[in-house]
């Protein structure tokens, strides 16, 4: 959004361009890019809790101890505004791993021994199925918290 803000400020749509406009167009652009750069910070903070959760895992049972980097979750709009499919269609968008660091099997079998398992479950992988996402959006998340710890 910065970007496109400073693409704004550098391209003329009225010649003279008047202070008022030059000023204003900058501002925003100043202020977006300072918002994602403290968006960004605010995100990578957060990820340093994430180790901490170990300790009690239920307190992320919630979501089945997913998550979504925020670069990922922009990589899964674009790549939606960007197909070619009609009508509506839902998605989950997650993070191909989980907050803790223990298998994902293990987690299911001690949290949730009578559910049903549809496939195996491998190492620390989602239980948040994002295969139909990839599938139909070639959505494929790069990002995770362990690379930010």
């Amino acid at each position: 959004m910065g970007t496109l803000f400073a693409v704004v400020a550098m391209t003329p749509s009225l010649l003279p361009r008047d202070w008022l406009y030059q000023g204003l167009v900058s501002g925003i652009s100043g202020a977006l890019g300072y918002g994602v750069g403290v968006a960004l910070a605010r995100v990578l903070r957060l990820y340093a809790a994430f180790p901490g959760f170990a300790a009690d895992p239920r307190s992320r049972i919630w979501n089945l101890w997913g998550y979504i980097d925020a670069r990922d979750g922009a990589l899964a709009v674009r790549l939606a505004l960007e197909s070619d499919l009609r009508g509506f269609e839902a998605f989950i968008i997650a993070s191909p791993d989980t907050v803790l660091e223990r298998p994902s099997a293990e987690l299911v079998a001690e949290y949730f021994p009578d559910v049903p398992v549809t496939r195996p479950i491998e190492g620390r992988e989602t239980l948040l199925s994002i295969d139909k996402a990839r599938r139909l959006l070639g959505y494929d998340p790069q990002h995770t918290w362990r690379d930010e710890v």
